[in-house]
């Protein structure tokens, strides 16, 4: 069974050295975006590290839960920048999202009609 998520990951800290290889690391755990947003940190003793910022959508499967999913990327992530950084991971499932739904009836569409005459328009 396959779950749709849409995963969005948040990581402090890394190095400018090693942030391709971060970035390399999650696109081989999701199917994120391409597109990855990167900031440099310029406060010391930070100064020349990054943070990076990806989303994408994909499926769970295998039975896998968001938790594993998030020990999975963590991994991958330490193990790319060779040192500890900071990792958030926001998982949306987006099979079953709350929504409301408006339906349309006669009676409002001849409210609206009658508006529309009496502005003059057709």
């Amino acid at each position: 069974m396959s779950r749709m998520y849409e995963m969005r990951v948040e990581i402090d800290n890394v190095s400018g050295n090693t942030q391709d290889d971060v970035i390399e690391a999650c696109q081989e755990e999701w199917q994120f975006d391409e597109t990855w947003y990167e900031n440099e940190n310029s406060e010391e003793p930070h100064k020349g590290r990054y943070r990076l910022e990806g989303w994408g959508q994909g499926n769970l499967t295998g039975g896998e839960s968001e938790g594993e999913f998030a020990d999975r990327l963590k991994a991958a992530i330490w193990k790319a920048a060779g040192e500890y950084v900071p990792v958030l991971i926001f998982a949306t499932y987006l099979e079953n999202l709350p929504c409301e739904s408006y339906e349309s009836t006669e009676e409002e569409y001849e409210k609206w009609k009658e508006a529309k005459s009496d502005e003059g328009e057709d």
